[in-house]
């Protein structure tokens, strides 16, 4: 938020007048973390920029780095409201000024242009081919040796555990400590309490210590108002080698007309130190989680390079590409 009151110029405006905007958070498009190469007993350096803006809307790129090693990056889409929230606010243009500037922008506007795309969301695109020949392969696999019946129609394989078993929910209610400007549930705590049931579920699937790698796509549908109850829900739904892939859903309960909405949506990646059991669906609503956390699971392993630098991305055989 810093980063947009510091591009937002308003060469008309009197000296010691607050900035009339306010700034809402619309979008977390990625966040990349090193979370075991932290120190705790040295300084984190924070810094980012602005990569792109469109009319009342900026993309803000951020780092956090530990004795020069970048540790975590994140892209965020932000949106400028007037100072009472009531509509759009424009933002200045964002202008190149050399090579490396005008490579982060052109990469931030290919971006936006994905976004812009009704399919963009991983989870909205129908499956193709060859994820219609994956999800006949898991069929045969927990098929059983003498087929389907009407009595057992699926068998675990060995070393596998089902979708439908690796749930966690919780419901929680939020203070008005935790609220923001506009009265409404700051974003960021929504954020850290979804991350918190989604560590302790991949925890409690691999039985060992995990750590977050990527978040992406996380929504902000509706804002939760401070009465309100929030649930929970944390869903394995894809594993490979040593991470799993999870989907975390947050609702808010209206505390007064106990009306229930879908509020964000996120899409964590977590490694272990060992190699964790293969989640497996049960029925067909469960095979497209598993292929979209499939999907979310390919895209950090593209991007993981290209974001931290000299850090490989990891090598698997059995998650293959997937054309978006």
């Amino acid at each position: 938020m810093w980063i947009c009151h510091l591009h937002i110029h308003l060469p008309n405006l009197p000296e010691g007048v607050p900035l009339p905007y306010t700034f809402i958070t619309m979008l977390v498009d990625h966040a990349h973390f090193l979370q075991d190469k932290f120190i705790a007993d040295a300084d984190v350096s924070l810094s980012g920029h602005v990569s792109y803006t469109d009319n009342n809307f900026m993309e803000v790129t951020a780092y956090v780095r530990q004795n020069g090693m970048m540790l975590a990056k994140g892209i965020f889409v932000i949106e400028a409201r007037d100072a009472i929230n009531n509509g759009p606010a424009p933002v200045n243009p964002l202008v190149p000024a050399n090579k490396l500037e005008e490579s982060l922008h052109q990469e931030a506007q290919k971006r936006h242009q994905e976004r812009a795309k009704a399919l963009y969301r991983l989870e909205s695109q129908q499956p193709t081919k060859e994820e219609q020949q994956l999800m006949y392969e898991l069929f045969t696999r927990t098929k059983g040796d003498d087929g389907p019946s009407p009595s057992d129609m699926t068998t675990l394989p060995p070393n596998s555990r089902w979708m439908s078993t690796w749930r966690r929910r919780t419901l929680m209610h939020p203070f008005p400590e935790n609220r923001n400007e506009s009265n409404t549930i700051f974003g960021g705590f929504i954020i850290r309490k979804a991350i918190e049931i989604s560590y302790m579920t991949a925890s409690l699937y691999s039985n060992q210590r995990c750590m977050i790698r990527f978040i992406a796509d996380v929504t902000f549908a509706h804002s939760i108002p401070v009465h309100s109850y929030i649930k929970l829900k944390a869903y394995v739904v894809f594993t490979h080698e040593n991470y799993i892939q999870l989907l975390t859903v947050v609702n808010a309960i209206d505390g007064n007309s106990f009306t229930e909405l879908k509020c964000n949506v996120l899409h964590l990646t977590y490694s272990c130190s060992k190699a964790v059991p293969e989640i497996l669906p049960r029925s067909y609503h469960e095979a497209l989680w598993y292929l979209t956390g499939r999907r979310y699971f390919n895209r950090f392993r593209e991007s993981v390079s290209h974001d931290m630098g000299n850090r490989s991305p990891p090598e698997t055989d059995g998650a293959k590409k997937d054309n978006k």
